[in-house]
C-alpha cells in the first residue's frame, strides 16, 4: 500500500532474489512512491518523479536482472502493472515497455502501439488502453460547398454524419456526408 508519504507497506511473504521465503518489505529509503503494484514474488512501484523500482524475486527476469537493472533507461512513467511473472510500464509519450517472463508473449509490445493511457498486466498476457481519439485527426474541415448547401434553407435541420474506415490507420479515410 502507498501511503500518503509516498512511502510504502507491505505484508505476507514472498521469494527473494535467492529463491527463499522471507516477510515481503518495502525497500529501506523508498520515498515518492506513488503507485505499487504485486506480482507473483515482486513488487513494481513508480515513483513521482518518472521512475520505476522493482523488487523481490528475478527468478524469471522480473526484475530485469540480478543488479535490479530494469531494461534500458525509464524515464516519464506514468503508469505500472506487475503480472504474475512480469512487468509493464505505461510511459507519459503513450509507449509502453515490458520485461520479465514472456513465454506466452506478454513482454512482446505489438510494434505502432502509442496513445496507450493504461496498461495492465495478467498471469499470461498484457493489456493496453488506447486512446481512440488519438487515432483520429483532431479537426474535421467541411467543404464550402455542403457548408453552403446545408445552410441554404433557413431553419433547416442539418445532420452531418462521419464515417471512417481502417480506425488502426493512423490517417483514416473520412467520409463527410449530411441530410437536411
Amino acid at each position: 500500500a502507498v501511503k500518503s508519504d509516498g512511502t510504502g507497506v507491505a505484508w505476507g511473504q514472498f521469494s527473494n532474489i535467492s529463491g527463499n521465503m522471507e516477510p515481503i518489505y518495502v525497500p529501506a529509503g523508498l520515498t515518492g512512491v506513488i503507485a505499487i503494484s504485486a506480482g507473483y514474488q515482486h513488487v513494481i512501484a513508480l515513483k513521482s518523479d518518472g521512475t520505476v523500482v522493482t523488487w523481490g524475486s528475478n527468478r524469471w527476469g522480473q526484475l530485469h536482472n540480478v543488479a535490479n537493472t530494469l531494461p534500458g533507461t525509464i524515464t516519464n512513467a506514468i503508469g505500472i502493472s506487475a503480472g504474475w511473472l512480469h512487468n509493464l510500464v505505461l510511459r507519459a509519450d503513450g509507449s509502453v515497455v515490458a520485461w520479465g517472463f514472456s513465454y506466452y508473449g506478454q513482454c512482446n509490445v505489438p510494434a505502432g502501439l502509442t496513445g496507450a493511457i493504461k496498461v495492465a498486466a495478467g498471469g499470461y498476457h498484457s493489456l493496453a488502453l488506447v486512446k481512440l481519439s488519438d487515432k483520429l485527426p483532431p479537426t474535421i474541415t467541411v467543404p464550402a460547398d455542403i457548408v453552403a448547401e446545408a445552410t441554404s434553407s433557413a431553419g433547416a435541420t442539418v445532420t452531418f454524419t462521419v464515417t471512417a474506415t481502417d480506425l488502426e490507420d493512423p490517417n483514416p479515410t473520412l467520409t463527410l456526408s449530411h441530410a437536411s
